[in-house]
């Protein structure tokens, strides 16, 4: 009797841990599938993982990793704040073919940002292309760097080059190139084989320099100008001009120069003064040359009528006078 008894508590015994155990697992099913749904990244599967931006989101489909963005759209991709490596050497890099190919690298140094590129095979160095739309500044190994559609900058440009010779080239879309460089001699601009002419132009005004040329030609057509008067007076207007022997005060070589003193010709011909953005004035000698052709002009006018003068002199005093020296 006694063992019946027995039999019968462990039967209900084990009848009711097996009908917890039953329950416990139904309710932890429940759980695991209310967190899949409801709670992010609940610690099971990566590829059960919930996509969440406020937390690290896996795309097992497309094989991506999100940081703060629920949508990856590429390998890695982090929405909402930055990347930040802290140490004391931090690089990224990529490149095109695996184990061989080009290769870019983005990073800081001895505490220098750099950009390279490279081949991964050869361990040689190649160019760099930066573009912003139609624009594309290239950075060669070793050569010229070149810039397609245009530089615009805010602000002082610098070209600092180490070596005897350096400078820059521009093309145009033409054809054509102008080359500025400097070297022991100087400030150079050239033009290329074509020989082509070198305009500096200041609004409505400009000089060219044409091949093979020594000095600088004005824009001058008389198409381009509407004749108000002629010029008069000019031996009036060079006689109250000062020439002097003068020397730069900010010349620390004490060169001696000859010239013209602005405020003097500013009185007689304010046409060939101007000030400058920091009030000095400045003086175009070359609008000069008209009052000095002027001059001569008026000076020989002069001289023909002082000759027809003495002529009609002559031939009175020879009248009287045929001996006379200047008669003959």
């Amino acid at each position: 009797m006694n063992k019946q008894k027995y039999l019968i508590i462990f039967m209900v015994l084990f009848l009711g841990l097996g009908f917890c155990i039953y329950q416990y697992s139904e309710t932890f099913k429940t759980e695991i599938a209310s967190a899949t749904s409801t709670v992010p990244n609940p610690g099971h599967l990566w590829s059960s993982m919930e996509c969440n931006s406020d937390t690290l989101c896996v795309d097992a489909t497309n094989k991506r990793l999100g940081i703060g963005t629920a949508t990856p759209a590429a390998k890695l991709s982090v929405s909402g704040g930055d990347i930040q490596v802290e140490t004391g050497q931090g690089r990224f890099k990529g490149w095109y073919n695996t184990g061989s190919g080009l290769a870019a690298e983005i990073g800081i140094s001895s505490g220098e940002a750099y950009l390279l590129s490279y081949n991964r095979s050869t361990a040689v160095f190649a160019p760099i292309n930066l573009q912003a739309g139609s624009t594309t500044l290239r950075l060669p190994v070793n050569g010229v760097t070149t810039l397609t559609n245009g530089l615009s900058v805010t602000g002082a440009l610098g070209i600092s080059v180490t070596g005897a010779y350096y400078g820059f080239t521009a093309n145009s879309t033409s054809g054509y190139s102008t080359t500025f460089n400097m070297d022991d001699t100087g400030l150079k601009i050239s033009h290329d084989s074509n020989l082509r002419d070198i305009r500096i132009v200041a609004s409505y005004g400009g000089v060219v320099l044409s091949p093979g040329a020594t000095s600088w030609a004005s824009i001058s057509d008389e198409r381009l100008k509407d004749i108000l008067s002629p010029l008069s007076n000019g031996t009036e207007k060079l006689m109250g001009l000062r020439t002097v022997y003068y020397k730069l005060k900010s010349d620390s070589n004490n060169t001696t120069h000859i010239g013209l003193i602005a405020q003097d010709v500013q009185k007689i011909l304010p046409e060939a003064v101007s000030t400058d953005n920091n009030g000095y004035l400045t003086l175009r000698y070359t609008e000069i040359i008209p009052p000095i052709i002027k001059a001569i002009q008026e000076q020989q006018t002069q001289i023909k009528i002082l000759s027809d003068e003495n002529k009609s002199l002559k031939e009175l005093v020879c009248l009287d006078h045929s001996s006379a020296d200047i008669c003959k």
